[in-house]
């Protein structure tokens, strides 16, 4: 026992003199990440150690308890969120289960019942839905999901969403993890599991999922991302961009993988504008991904809505091209009705630039035609069309190698001259089923008909 309480005041003194150092540093550095982490250990620590001959633990829990309690957590608003991306948000849950069990245990507050939680597990189910072929948006979007994190984490979230997400996620939990579950589990008691709603907006962190049907596992899947976190952090400069799966399938990825943390790689490619399904101009050249103000490049979701038949976001990204444009507006719809996505952007530029939509796909990227473009991955297919503006030409990228993904290819459609301003007009038909498309103008600006769907569009 006493070599126990030896070994619990020296690490646990550790973690409390770096964190109250500076007078709190971490109110200063709310965005440490790892600082977060470990006050959540200095909190569970010093709750369990209180009763236990350990005279210290009274300083560390005054210290964390009341401050972890209210700072889980900074990335994201009371909604619930990750803006350093699912993969990094997948690791916090995981932390997350190693802490929150026995503190509800010690302290009697349980933090799954927050609404920064609820709204945690909500995302989940969002942006990584049960059969996702993949993470989205973030360092290390690349790597497998680990679904057993999730499953563990959303079965202690007492809601009838969280039931339904981790009820349908596939394996079990860590044994380990599960030893130190409560009984029963939380979801046990939910009487009626239910999905949440098809399309969501996650306004803080400028996150926007559309699915055809969530509780379909061959559903089609949009997300758009336009965040005011910017490039921060995991976050990469990929603000007004995209990525699309269907039928269990990725088809509008985003590019690299990450060999270590701020690698010339990642700094050159894999953070950058140009390895997302984004806009660069003059050669790739996109938003400004690091440095110490890449919090300030950032973008927002200024527009929402959803219907049975129509999902539509806005987004704003100027401010992340750092003053490069003075106008960066993407509009995307989806189309559920059907089964497309059109993607409308805006540009404006205070000098000429020769403006390029850029899109990557795990598989080969076939042309079509000069503004058609064609990508399938086994039994699913998208097929991509530039509708006719000023003269363009797809044009195919080199990229660095990706050693996790066997086939991975880069395009961009290009504009033919520079120019101060600058509009794309996307059309997406998953599944290409290649429906009749129709673009006429109108006095207010133009009407765009995909299929048997119509949408007003804007001059």
């Amino acid at each position: 026992r006493k070599r126990w309480q030896t070994m619990v005041v020296k690490r646990a003194k550790t973690i409390y003199t770096d964190l109250s150092s500076y007078d709190g540093r971490m109110d200063e550095y709310p965005y440490d990440s790892h600082g977060a982490v470990a006050l959540g250990y200095l909190a569970l620590i010093s709750s369990l150690a209180l009763d236990n001959d350990v005279p210290e633990a009274n300083d560390w829990f005054d210290f964390s308890v009341r401050a972890y309690f209210n700072a889980v957590f900074v990335w994201s608003g009371p909604e619930g969120g990750y803006a350093a991306g699912t993969p990094y948000g997948l690791y916090e849950a995981a932390a997350s289960l190693q802490i929150w069990g026995p503190l509800k245990e010690a302290t009697g507050v349980n933090l799954y019942a927050k609404p920064w939680a609820i709204g945690f597990a909500r995302m989940f189910a969002h942006f990584l839905p049960p059969g996702a072929p993949g993470f989205v948006f973030g360092d290390q979007h690349e790597s497998k999901i680990d679904f057993s994190v999730l499953k563990s984490f959303t079965s202690r979230v007492q809601t009838p969403e969280a039931a339904w997400y981790s009820n349908l996620l596939s394996g079990g939990e860590d044994p380990l993890i599960q030893l130190v579950a409560e009984y029963p589990l939380p979801i046990s008691k939910v009487a009626k599991p239910a999905p949440p709603p098809n399309a969501a907006l996650y306004p803080s962190i400028g996150w926007v999922a559309m699915h055809s049907d969530l509780t379909n596992p061959l559903r089609t899947s949009v997300y758009f991302k336009s965040s005011p976190y910017g490039a921060y952090n995991h976050s990469h400069g990929d603000q007004n961009t995209i990525v699309v799966d269907s039928g269990g399938r990725r088809l509008l990825t985003e590019a690299g993988y990450q060999d270590y943390y701020y690698s010339p790689l990642s700094v050159a490619w894999y953070r950058q504008t140009k390895a997302h399904n984004g806009i660069t101009f003059d050669g790739g050249v996109g938003q400004v991904a690091e440095g110490r103000d890449n919090i300030t490049r950032n973008g927002s979701i200024t527009a929402f809505s959803t219907t049975t038949t129509l999902d539509y976001a806005e987004g704003d990204a100027t401010p992340a091209y750092a003053g490069q444009l003075t106008s960066a507006i993407r509009k995307v719809w989806y189309l559920r009705g059907s089964n497309a996505i059109v993607v409308l952007d805006k540009l404006v530029s205070p000098t000429a630039r020769k403006f390029e939509w850029n899109l990557h796909a795990p598989t080969t990227i076939a042309m079509e035609s000069a503004r058609a473009v064609k990508i399938t991955n086994l039994n699913s297919s998208l097929c991509v069309s530039s509708l006719p503006s000023v003269a363009e030409q797809y044009i195919r990228i080199t990229a660095p190698a990706n050693p996790t993904s066997k086939t991975e290819d880069h395009g961009a459609f290009v504009k033919s001259s520079a120019s101060t301003t600058g509009e794309f007009l996307i059309v997406l038909d998953v599944d290409c089923k290649r429906p009749a498309i129709t673009l006429t103008p109108t006095a207010t600006g133009r009407t765009l008909k995909v299929g048997q769907q119509t949408l007003t569009l804007p001059k």
